[in-house]
């Protein structure tokens, strides 16, 4: 049901308020405030819910809404769009099918830190998944960062003999 969800403007508030629909479906506006982990602000809406609804469901409802807004909403906290890390920040996470192209200083700044983290002992793979780029652009961002590649471990290839 989150995602039926939607905010409660004063005119569908009224309409629901005067209607006769008292059911566990019926929907009625929440007061849900949703606090910003990096600098505090809170943020309160009145969200369409139901008594079906769970308190994490309800709560997500309003998450759903503050995404809109430009709010980082993850399993490990909320960010407002103030303090939410930006492309080639770092903690920066992509949530989509693709990750940004990164050009100009956005590219240099997170090849600099692929490089630093490599350079500390993770491997591509590793490093791919702390900036959240494919293994690819991981290895083409470190070549370009002038890291000089370890050799792979293990055995590569099957020598003739």
């Amino acid at each position: 049901m989150p995602d039926q969800t939607h905010t409660a403007d004063p005119d569908a508030v009224l309409a629901m308020l005067r209607s006769d629909d008292t059911g566990p479906d019926a929907p009625y506006p929440s007061l849900i405030g949703v606090y910003c982990d990096g600098c505090g602000t809170t943020v309160e809406r009145d969200i369409v819910v139901s008594d079906r609804m769970s308190k994490a469901e309800r709560f997500e409802a309003a998450r759903v809404h503050l995404r809109r807004e430009g709010w980082s909403c993850t399993s490990s906290g909320d960010l407002c769009p103030t303090c939410k890390p930006k492309p080639g920040d770092p903690g920066y996470v992509h949530h989509g099918a693709y990750a940004p192209h990164l050009k100009g200083e956005a590219r240099t700044t997170v090849a600099r830190r692929a490089a630093d983290l490599y350079e500390q002992g993770s491997t591509i793979k590793g490093v791919a998944q702390v900036i959240d780029r494919s293994y690819g652009n991981t290895r083409t961002l470190l070549l370009e960062a002038g890291v000089r590649l370890r050799p792979r471990f293990g055995v590569t290839r099957r020598t003739a003999r």
